[in-house]
């Protein structure tokens, strides 16, 4: 049988008897991820004064078969706290088939 829920290949076989002979079919049926994650920034606080700190919030992911996480500190882009600006930082995750990813901006 196929599971749909299960990224793979899988062979379905089919037989049928008329009463005087059997004839049979084979089929492949190939299961594909093609949804990257999607990923959800948490709340935070994204406008700093000035020389004090930004505390990065995260973000979360789910995938199309149900997986989830935290995205624990972004994984490209910074922030200077010391320069007035706009800074943009980038969260992303690789479910094993394709990447998802969110941004947030820091203003300072």
């Amino acid at each position: 049988s196929v599971n749909t829920a299960v990224v793979g290949t899988y062979t379905v076989d089919y037989q049928i008897f008329d009463g005087f002979n059997t004839g049979s079919a084979s089929r492949t049926v190939t299961v594909v991820d093609t949804q990257a994650p999607v990923v959800t920034t948490n709340t935070g606080t994204d406008t700093v004064e000035v020389n004090t700190s930004w505390i990065d919030a995260g973000a979360e992911w789910i995938d199309n078969s149900g997986n989830t996480g935290s995205i624990l500190g972004y994984t490209s882009g910074s922030v200077n706290t010391t320069l007035v600006g706009s800074y943009i930082v980038e969260y992303q995750i690789f479910d094993g088939f394709n990447t998802g990813s969110a941004s947030r901006t820091v203003t300072v």
